[in-house]
């Protein structure tokens, strides 16, 4: 399902990625087996010690509102109401998550789902499909993008004034059950569709990419159940095409299982017993997580590609590769997230997720950056030059890396190379999510581009202007202002010709091509060319 974030200050632009909302989401994991072996905690009689009297209190004032308050309410409401206000006294990180919040968080930490693969928005009360992702049964079926589903098992769904939470609940079932669909094609044919649900896969880790003939490039979009097995994978096929060194992009990775990210980093040290990080907190002793010496590829040099939006676990694996001076990181400063969660289920399945503790680097500082004002940790770092002196000019703030470069705490993962983006690509105007329901709404516009994007490997990329115009005016109408059309920046530009790749000739060439134009990628490819200036980032 597709959900929109829109910026709210002042000169900033829609349809940006929800970044925030997935670092608060997913976090650093540890102790979490999602399954039959769940975490679990003592409840406390309320008869039996005074923490259980200030329970009964918060019960015996719900009862009250709910018996007496002027106006109807819902008792849940209340309740989830009473308990986010107390965990949100505590950190940001520390949450209640519920069941329903819970299923979406466990398929994406899982890997997989059962459904039938289709991504839709609910537009103008109505179902617009806007994506068929893994191959499912919708695709196999004949379900199309721009389709727009009238019914599902002969329960209209089209005018029904149904909530999306309603609408996914219809999608769901059991795995090899059956489903029925009465669709519209955006040629206004109807369709009718029979499919069985199929588990669904949820790939953690993008399909590995040879940038020159000896230097790999490993896209990790989070830290789920399988990403270290995804990881392996792709490190496997580029090592049979003569990889060397190795790029690994996580940039907008929000972090995931701690345990995933540290199996990645043990392939990267050749030597057992390195730190690579460890977690300490006032209920938990220090857990230390060492290299074992045992991996299975030849890895040379090592790049790490960081951003506002890589937090917990993506800044375990920069931390260790920093602090240890075995790679180099790229980019902007990282998120700044240091806390990690221990997830608890409740009784109605819903969860809690609290922070248990902190992660340190092996240099033993904590990146967390403060968080006393949380409206302004919530909009991401600080990147102002005013904040990062003050650390500089404070030694408490410093720490050393292992041949004794200075690298500092409580403010994210600085890298060792600040490649700045742009402004347009602060705010753009293009993403995934805007080009998925652009394209669903102009199919056939986009389609007839197919014989211009063909070419796309052995061509100058250039958008024919009249899908620049079309794009125009539907971001516009979307910020509801159509008669105020803003311009398309170059990298909006060359974001929507990625995004039409993607579409008529798939991923795969999508994804080459945006990365033979990175910035990053080429500097780390440039870096790994010259022994010298790299010997000399790494203070050797």
């Amino acid at each position: 399902m597709t959900h929109y974030s829109k910026k709210t200050k002042s000169g900033s632009r829609n349809w940006i990625p929800a970044t925030m909302a997935l670092v608060l989401a997913f976090g650093v994991l540890i102790g979490i087996q999602f399954g039959k072996d769940r975490a679990s905690i003592t409840v406390i009689n309320q008869e039996s010690s005074e923490q259980g009297l200030i329970v009964g209190k918060v019960d015996e004032l719900i009862r009250y509102i709910d018996a007496k308050y002027v106006e109807d309410l819902e008792r849940d409401t209340l309740i989830n109401g009473a308990i986010n206000r107390v965990l949100s006294s505590l950190d940001p990180h520390s949450s209640y998550i519920d069941s329903r919040r819970l299923y979406q968080i466990e398929n994406r930490l899982n890997g997989s789902y059962v459904g039938i693969g289709v991504e839709f928005v609910l537009r103008n009360d109505s179902i617009l499909v806007l994506d068929l992702p893994g191959d499912g049964p919708a695709l196999d079926a004949g379900l199309e993008i721009g389709d727009r589903i009238l019914s599902l098992d002969g329960n209209m769904v089209s005018g029904a004034g149904l909530s999306m939470d309603e609408i996914e609940d219809l999608f769901k079932g059991e795995a090899n059950t059956k489903l029925s669909i009465t669709a519209l094609s955006s040629a206004g044919q109807a369709k009718e569709i029979s499919l069985k649900r199929a588990s669904i896969a949820i790939p953690s880790v993008d399909q590995g990419i040879m940038v020159d003939p000896t230097t790999g490039y490993i896209k990790i979009n989070r830290f789920a159940q399988k990403t270290y097995f995804e990881f392996m994978e792709q490190l496997d096929s580029m090592s049979q095409l003569g990889l060397r060194h190795l790029i690994i992009d996580l940039r907008d990775n929000s972090g995931g299982y701690l345990t995933q990210a540290t199996k990645i980093l043990d392939q990267l040290f050749k030597r057992e017993g390195e730190l690579l990080v460890y977690t300490e907190g006032r209920r938990t002793s220090r857990n230390e997580y060492k290299t074992t010496g045992r991996n299975l590829f030849d890895v040379d040099q090592v790049a790490i590609l960081i951003n506002e939006g890589s937090a917990s676990a993506s800044e375990i694996i920069a931390g260790a590769i920093q602090d240890n001076d075995r790679g180099i990181i790229l980019g902007q400063r990282s998120f700044g997230k240091g806390l990690v969660q221990e997830q608890y289920l409740l009784s109605d399945g819903s969860a809690l997720r609290l922070t248990v503790a902190k992660y340190y680097t092996p240099s033993g500082r904590s990146i967390q950056r403060p968080y006393s004002d949380l409206e302004d940790y919530n909009d991401g770092p600080n990147r102002g030059a005013d904040s990062l002196d003050l650390k500089i000019e404070n030694d408490s703030f410093k720490y050393y890396t292992k041949n004794g470069r200075e690298v500092y705490s409580e403010g994210g993962i600085m890298p060792d190379v600040l490649i700045e983006e742009s402004s347009e690509m602060n705010y753009p105007l293009v993403s995934r999510t805007s080009f998925n329901l652009f394209y669903a709404l102009n199919k056939t516009l986009v389609d007839g581009q197919r014989e211009l994007i063909e070419g796309a490997a052995d061509q100058e990329l250039t958008v024919p202007e009249s899908i620049v115009s079309a794009y125009q005016f539907f971001s516009a109408k979307e910020e509801g202002d159509s008669a105020s059309i803003a311009p398309l920046a170059e990298t909006d530009k060359m974001e929507l010709y990625y995004f039409m790749v993607g579409r008529l000739q798939g991923e795969s060439l999508s994804n080459s091509l945006r990365t033979e134009q990175d910035e990053m990628v080429a500097k780390a490819v440039e870096l790994f060319a010259n022994e010298e200036d790299m010997d000399k980032l790494l203070g050797y």
